[in-house]
């Protein structure tokens, strides 16, 4: 048995009904543990995940669909202060597999990150590098969290002890990946960029 769940580390303290439920979740996999502990069974806190085809409203995928679409010369966007682990999905996937493989039997616990955090503010001037062109921002208040946590950034040392190693944190390989395969790249910047290859 696997729970997908995304938390950070450290103690858990959900501070809305989303996180809660993802908690309740998490106690739902413990008490089977106890009550089955011939099973293995593991909770995989994902964080931040990103790649091609995502297409849940978050920050990534509405600012890849603001630019596709440039209905206005500003991204409009929410809190940018905040700080996330962002992690290539293939790498994710593949860290799943592997720990259904690896972990032994019992209740594990284990975050699914990279360990290191990117404000928003900074992915946004990453791409805006890559694609060569400035993107201005925009505060949309309907985007905004009332309530945001400043830094979510895991603990991947578990995760690295029982699988051998940790998903990329190379954002920038991975956001250029990323726009290679949305066709965001000026076709005049693809031309010159003979390095950019592709990763899936």
């Amino acid at each position: 048995m696997i729970g997908l769940l995304g938390a950070g580390s450290g103690k858990v303290a959900p501070f809305n009904i989303y996180g809660l439920s993802k908690y309740l979740c998490e106690q739902l996999i413990s008490f089977h543990a106890q009550t089955h502990p011939e099973m293995k069974c593991i909770v995989g806190r994902l964080f931040k995940l990103y790649g091609p085809g995502e297409t849940s409203p978050h920050f990534l995928p509405e600012i890849l669909k603001q630019i596709h679409e440039q209905k206005t010369p500003e991204l409009k966007l929410g809190n940018l202060w905040t700080k996330r682990d962002f992690v290539p999905v293939k790498d994710a996937a593949r860290a799943i597999v592997e720990l259904v493989e690896r972990s032994p039997v019992g209740l594990t616990t284990v975050n699914i990150g990279t360990g290191q955090t990117w404000s928003l503010q900074e992915i946004i001037k990453i791409i805006s590098t890559l694609r060569q062109q400035v993107l201005p921002v925009s505060l949309d208040p309907s985007k905004v969290r009332q309530v945001d946590r400043a830094n979510l950034q895991p603990d991947v040392n578990k995760l690295k002890k029982i699988i051998g190693w940790v998903p990329s944190a190379d954002i920038k390989k991975g956001l250029t990946d990323l726009l290679l395969v949305e066709k965001l790249f000026p076709s005049d910047h693809l031309d010159k960029s003979k390095d950019l290859t592709l990763d899936l």
